[in-house]
């Protein structure tokens, strides 16, 4: 009941303040802008309550008894108080309009146009002075009910005091901790002054525990929270199990979590994810060594409304974590089919039947998989029945063959298809690029690094086809695909990023020295070792 209350009495604060806006800006210019800006000095200085008669009367008679002083008269209410400046000149009158004969039956008729401006002011004053008399602690609960767009728009103009109420550092929803920015027990003092903070970033620190420790204790309200390149101490470079389950137990609202590029140790984080989190959406664990097939089931098993799964690992060799199998794919397909559509993982370990399972989610809207060597020319044809497809990433899938690439997009229909990763596959040809643009025309983004049989008829096609892209990556291409460049300003004129391996041909220098003349906004990087433009690129 108190936030249903809350959130009326929200409304009306809008309104109020919505009013006070529109009267500073269409009462700027009018002539009675000075009751106008006298009406909102006065927004937070209400006059105190007015005393009963009976109270009046015993206030105002002396101690020792005998009659109450005389009142002073009041001016009658038809004659309004000027507030106008000893120098200001008086006001003309306006002319008074001709009288006209009406009536007795007129004249006696009850009146029934609305009431006056006057009234309707007057009333608006009474609410705007009854709000700006609510002590400071009811406005900022009333106020922590507001996002930001809402404090700054209709809240903070309103006067100085509510201006200054808004910015306090409780009613902050956002908060980026990033590198040293503060120190540990300053930071720690922002976090407990934050109640209301709904969206937190750590990232590039060494303290992380006690930092989490903190927004397990104060922070509740929390929904999205990114922990990124972070140790858990000094002396220990990963984060500790129990403070991260901690964490799930005290912050039941998150909904996006986000742990990238760090190390922690827990298969019961995993376990207890969907429990402690069942309205959680979006799950981003990329580049831990953590994740691997066992995660994978929990999460399946647990995550019944999550929408997105960011599991991209490290390339280490000496990781003991298990990767992703066909039967997790299985599983996850199975119990996510209806809600997933976002997928990123390693597929180092699937096969055909693995990506046949992921083809059951027609709702993906992106989709990689990675390093997926043993896919066939079968496995890769099922990805056709994923309509919705807007990013695709197939890096290092090396044994598809220039049929089975060819099939794939001439089966398949992805007209809002926006970023398209090939590289390392290294049977892709002229054929299959032909088939990409006529598939997929409105590319914006597109790697072909390591493509070697890719040459200049190739992409004169897709450079032809896809007049939208803005970002290309040629690296270990064919040596003579640098001719295809001059089509670039006719056909693409909206490239922004060119990557490539130089081959040191003549030709090669004139048409990039084109390119920068004729594009001056096009940023053209050369890579000299292949291996870092695709290191770049996944």
């Amino acid at each position: 009941m108190f936030r249903a209350a809350a959130k009326k009495v929200c409304e009306l604060v809008i309104d109020i303040c919505g009013s006070f806006v529109s009267d500073a800006v269409g009462n700027r210019n009018s002539p009675g802008n000075n009751e106008a800006a006298m009406a909102r000095s006065q927004c937070c200085d209400a006059p105190p309550p007015k005393r009963s008669k009976r109270l009046q009367e015993k206030c105002s008679s002396p101690r020792g008894g005998g009659p109450p002083p005389t009142p002073v008269p009041r001016p009658p209410p038809s004659a309004p108080v000027s507030r106008r400046t000893p120098c200001e000149a008086p006001p003309t009158p306006p002319p008074t309009p001709p009288a006209t004969a009406t009536s007795a039956s007129e004249t006696a008729a009850p009146s029934s146009s609305p009431p006056s401006t006057s009234v309707a002011a007057a009333a608006g004053a009474t609410s705007r002075a009854n709000i700006g008399a609510l002590p400071p602690e009811v406005l900022l609960e009333i106020f922590s009910y507001f996002n930001v767009q809402q404090l700054e728009s209709s809240v903070s103009p309103v006067c100085q005091l509510w201006r200054d109420l808004s910015r306090r550092a409780c009613l902050r929803r956002e908060l980026a901790l990033e590198g040293a920015c503060v120190d540990t027990a300053a930071a720690c003092e922002l976090l407990r002054g934050c109640p209301n903070l709904e969206e937190l970033v750590i990232a590039g620190r060494e303290d992380a525990e006690p930092l989490l420790r903190r927004v397990a204790a104060h922070n509740h309200e929390l929904r999205r929270l990114a922990i990124k390149r972070c140790n858990g101490s000094p002396v220990r470079p990963y984060l500790a199990a129990h403070i991260l389950n901690k964490l799930l137990r005290r912050c039941p609202r998150l909904v996006d979590l986000t742990i990238k590029q760090s190390t922690f140790r827990s298969n019961k984080f995993f376990r207890d994810l969907g429990v402690m989190l069942p309205d959680i959406r979006r799950l981003n664990l990329n580049f831990s060594s953590s994740f691997g097939s066992d995660a994978l089931k929990m999460i399946a098993l647990h995550c019944g409304k999550l929408e997105e799964i960011r599991a991209l690992r490290k390339r280490t060799p000496n990781s003991t974590v298990p990767h992703c199998c066909d039967q997790d794919i299985v599983l996850l397909a199975q119990r996510l089919c209806g809600t997933l559509k976002v997928l990123k993982i390693d597929g180092a370990m699937l096969s055909d039947e693995g990506v046949s399972a992921l083809a059951q989610c027609v709702h993906l809207r992106t989709l990689y998989v990675r390093h997926a060597y043993s896919i066939t020319d079968s496995g890769a044809a099922q990805l056709a029945r994923l309509r919705a497809l807007e990013s695709l990433d197939l890096t290092g899938m090396g044994q598809v063959s220039p049929g089975g690439w060819a099939r794939l997009f001439a089966d398949s229909s992805w007209a809002q298809m926006r970023r398209l990763s090939l590289a390392l596959c290294l049977t892709v040809n002229d054929d299959t690029l032909r088939q990409v643009a006529r598939a997929c025309p409105n590319l914006v983004k597109l790697i072909l690094a390591g493509c070697m049989h890719v040459t200049e008829d190739g992409l004169t096609s897709v450079i032809q086809s896809c007049t939208n892209l803005e970002s290309l990556n040629i690296c270990l291409a064919h040596v003579y695909v640098f001719s295809s460049f001059v089509w670039i300003p006719t056909h693409t004129p909206n490239l922004k990023r060119l990557v490539y391996h130089p081959y040191g041909l003549e030709e090669e220098n004139l048409i990039l020295k084109f390119l920068g003349d004729t594009l001056p906004d096009l940023e053209i990087i050369r890579v000299d070792h292949p291996v870092e433009g695709i290191i770049r690129e996944i």
